[in-house]
């Protein structure tokens, strides 16, 4: 993973995620902060701090139903606890929630390949 070292971005509020992709008008994800890495290898990933892990499974949870009615997304499916999504420019998804953040990873070539940057992720936020 060789994150764009100029393409990190720190943001507040839903507004600030919806400037960086708009995944809906409504403010479903609850955004307080977050950040974002553009990786030279075309994805980006964002990751969405929450005050606990209830607190981010909670706004998974309502943030996929949510999704769910949104017409520019296409094949949505839940597994192991993601939410796997293509929009309308077959861009792939992947959401997740992870102790008290949502990790969102945009642009991956393969839902596989989502699940592999996501469980690296994983590793590096709880080594910390």
């Amino acid at each position: 993973m060789d994150l764009v070292q100029r393409c990190v971005k720190y943001f507040q509020g839903n507004l600030g995620l919806f400037n960086s992709y708009p995944f809906t008008v409504k403010g479903m994800f609850k955004v307080k902060e977050a950040i974002k890495g553009t990786y030279c290898e075309g994805y980006d990933i964002y990751i969405i701090k929450y005050d606990g892990d209830g607190a981010s499974r909670q706004v998974f949870q309502a943030a996929c139903e949510g999704l769910k009615q949104e017409s520019r997304y296409k094949s949505l499916q839940a597994k192991d606890g993601t939410l796997e999504m293509v929009d309308e420019k077959d861009t792939h998804i992947l959401l997740m929630p992870f102790k008290n953040y949502i990790i969102i990873i945009l642009g991956s070539p393969s839902f596989d390949n989502a699940s592999k940057i996501a469980e690296n992720l994983e590793n590096l936020i709880s080594s910390r």
